[in-house]
């Protein structure tokens, strides 16, 4: 009885494992003809006529168009300062003044020296005068006559003298008047920094304040060498910075090095950065758009459409009306960050641009994911602008 048990269960258990595999198969085949395959969920964007701008990006720090500082061009101690930070100064405006009783000290000897020799040199001329007209007459000789006229040489020369000390005198006074004064640019410029305060002793070149151009800006960046090669000067570009979110300032690139650094391979390019209401200044960082070439009226696609199929690169165009989709190779044109121009073929409708991954020339695909339309993301916006620049 045993035995005739241990063979009957091995011999059940082979009869249930037969009949699973004919039923089971069975039903996976009866699945698989209702069905067919999978279909693969995807999301789409729509082929555009736009505008594609070819640029770059570019990162520096703004910097005063022009800046110098200013400082005392004798040694002395400020008596005062008229100015401080922030303040606005005119071309030639007195900004600070240096204790000056010893230069006016040195300036009126001068000047009375100066009247002396003057007064010398008069009476001099008066008696060279007259002994030229005794020498005529015969009525003194002529080493007389020479003896007068080398008198009056010599107070010519002390004259002279006495006439370089006054003026040398006088611009030393005048030097105790600190003056902003620039050529070129706008006639007015603001105080950047101040180094120095009244009573504090001062020698000559001694930093006193710094004094900015604001009224444009500069901003150098370093460029590496595929970009070099499409710049030049004149080129416009947009600027921004994070102290004024979502504002936009004009620039132009003003100057681009003649060589690149050997170390790092790029150059550096300085572009001029328009001011208006002096909202931006030195120190600020900004990032400058700098837009190499414009196309308009270009057909074009994002770039996430752009994939490869059995080694050529294209899209996969939707027949929304059969939910499929057929792989087309494509010629590209310009291609910028989010979008690429298609040269050919004429591509018009709908290309797969998330889920490409998982397609086939002929994949079916459920469109559930652009809720919203084709090309769309619920809550997303417009990459571009068809028609117009981005």
């Amino acid at each position: 009885m045993k035995k005739k048990l241990w063979i009957a269960i091995p011999i059940a258990l082979l009869v249930i494992l037969f009949a699973w595999r004919i039923f089971g198969g069975t039903s996976k085949k009866k699945e698989m003809g209702r069905g067919g395959p999978q279909a693969v969920a995807v999301e789409t964007a729509k082929v555009e006529i736009m505008d594609l701008d070819d640029s770059a990006m570019f990162s520096g720090n703004l910097k005063a168009a022009g800046s110098f500082i200013l400082s005392p061009k004798v040694a002395g101690q400020l008596a005062q300062l008229y100015v401080d930070i922030g303040d606005t100064v005119s071309r030639g405006q007195v900004v600070g003044q240096l204790e000056d009783s010893l230069f006016r000290l040195e300036f009126d000897k001068a000047k009375a020296n100066l009247e002396q020799a003057a007064s010398s040199l008069a009476e001099t001329q008066k008696e060279l005068d007259h002994s030229r007209q005794l020498l005529a007459k015969h009525f003194i000789s002529q080493d007389e006559f020479d003896r007068i006229n080398a008198k009056y040489v010599t107070e010519q020369a002390k004259h002279r003298a006495a006439l370089a000390a006054k003026n040398a005198a006088e611009i030393q006074l005048s030097h105790t008047r600190i003056k902003a004064d620039w050529s070129g640019g706008p006639s007015t410029r603001v105080i950047g920094e101040r180094f120095a305060e009244p009573g504090q002793l001062l020698s000559a070149g001694a930093p006193l304040v710094s004094v900015l151009d604001i009224s444009s800006l500069k901003v150098e960046i370093d460029v590496i060498e595929s970009d070099y090669t499409r710049l030049k000067v004149g080129q416009t570009a947009t600027l921004n910075s994070d102290s004024w979110p979502g504002e936009e300032f004009s620039a132009r690139v003003s100057r681009i090095a003649p060589m690149l650094q050997e170390s790092s391979r790029q150059a550096r390019i300085e572009l001029s950065v328009e001011n208006p209401g002096q909202k931006l200044k030195p120190g600020m960082y900004a990032r400058a758009k700098i837009v190499f070439q414009t196309k308009s009226g270009v057909r074009a696609i994002p770039s996430a459409a752009l994939s490869k199929h059995r080694g050529e690169e294209g899209v996969f165009l939707v027949d929304r009306a059969a939910s499929t989709v057929a792989f087309v190779p494509v010629e590209k044109g310009l291609v910028t960050a989010s979008h690429v121009e298609i040269l050919s073929p004429d591509l018009q409708g709908e290309v797969v641009s998330l889920g490409q991954d998982q397609l086939q020339d002929g994949s079916q695909i459920s469109l559930d994911q652009n809720e919203k339309g084709p090309g769309k993301k619920p809550g997303s916006k417009p990459s571009g602008k068809p028609g117009g620049k981005k």
